[in-house]
């Protein structure tokens, strides 16, 4: 809703409703989902990465954990190799 109070956004196993596309392209979004994911079903994210896109998002990543469940999946993401470095390389416009 407000993508201006965000200089970047990660999103790990999240629960998504896929409203608001147009506003989150707006932002760097690097989504994360395992594939096996019981807790919040990974065609969530799916489906709000590719309504992200069609909004004109250039900003936004996904990266799918094959086999992961969520747990697991949200580890994962914390330890991917570059993330870090990615969210503070970008600051928020004022």
């Amino acid at each position: 809703t407000y993508p201006e109070r965000f200089a970047a956004g990660v999103v790990a196993a999240g629960y998504t409703v896929n409203t608001g596309a147009a506003e989150m392209a707006q932002t760097p979004l690097w989504i994360f989902h395992g594939s096996d994911d019981t807790t919040a079903d990974v065609s969530q994210a799916r489906d709000i990465y590719q309504s992200i896109l069609e909004a004109g998002g250039t900003q936004v990543t996904y990266t799918e954990f094959d086999g992961f469940e969520h747990v697991p999946a949200i580890s994962k993401a914390s330890a991917e190799p570059g993330l870090l470095e990615w969210i503070l390389g970008y600051t928020r416009q004022q």
